[in-house]
């Protein structure tokens, strides 16, 4: 809605529940809280409706930052596209037990898990996956 359909939307909430007894600088102070009200509404909208999630970091980002990558052995190895995983363009950031945070690069995400050491810890890291990791259906077939 533009701002004329919101103000008289606005005026006829005002005249139930408030009738014509405060002064008018009143209904004008209380249009302005109303007006920031709806806008943060409208915002809130709109990031809901166009922020998407890396599935493997789990970091909200905008759809142009995000890149879709395959996501399952016989994508990366047979070259069949079937899986795919949406993943941070420039790579994820992880934040490790040690307190470090590592960036992996996305040529890096291609496995189920990944093996970081970082200050003499040996971290795992879960990565969205679906069937079995390179080296099993390598040794399978």
């Amino acid at each position: 809605m533009n701002q004329i359909e919101e103000y008289i939307n606005f005026s006829i909430k005002y005249k139930i529940l408030v009738g014509n007894y405060l002064p008018i600088e009143m209904k004008r102070y209380i249009w302005n809280i109303y007006l920031k009200m709806i806008s943060l509404d409208k915002i809130c909208a709109f990031i809901q409706r166009n922020i998407k999630q890396c599935e493997d970091c789990y970091s909200n980002r905008l759809p142009m930052s995000l890149k879709y990558h395959e996501a399952c052995t016989e994508s990366v190895v047979d070259n069949y596209k079937c899986c795919y995983k949406l993943t941070c363009k420039n790579g994820c950031k992880f934040v490790l037990n040690c307190g470090c945070i590592k960036h992996i690069l996305p040529d890096e995400l291609y496995n189920s898990t990944k093996i970081v050491v970082c200050c003499n810890i040996t971290n795992n890291l879960n990565l969205t996956w679906w069937g079995l990791t390179i080296r099993e259906y390598l040794d399978r077939y």
